[in-house]
């Protein structure tokens, strides 16, 4: 996978409302499974993208604070 620079905008989101993005991840772009990656973006933080095979069909940044309520959440869930 190719990496992009801190300098280059990671999406298009001109084209991602298309449906016609495609998406280019970093060196640290992990596949989830069902067509979900997370990736980071230099300028944002985590990024998670669902995508279809070719395009990119929605994005979400997590920035810290959302991502360490998502972390609390995970460390709750396990307490069950």
């Amino acid at each position: 996978m190719p990496e992009t620079s801190p300098s280059t905008s990671f999406f298009n989101h001109r084209e991602l409302e298309e449906g016609r993005h495609q998406v280019t991840h970093t060196a640290e772009a992990f596949y989830l499974g069902d067509g979900v990656y997370v990736d980071v973006d230099p300028a944002r933080g985590i990024v998670l993208t669902a995508e279809n095979g070719m395009y990119a069909t929605s994005i979400i940044y997590l920035e810290p604070s959302v991502l360490q309520s998502f972390l609390d959440y995970m460390e709750r869930l396990k307490t069950r």
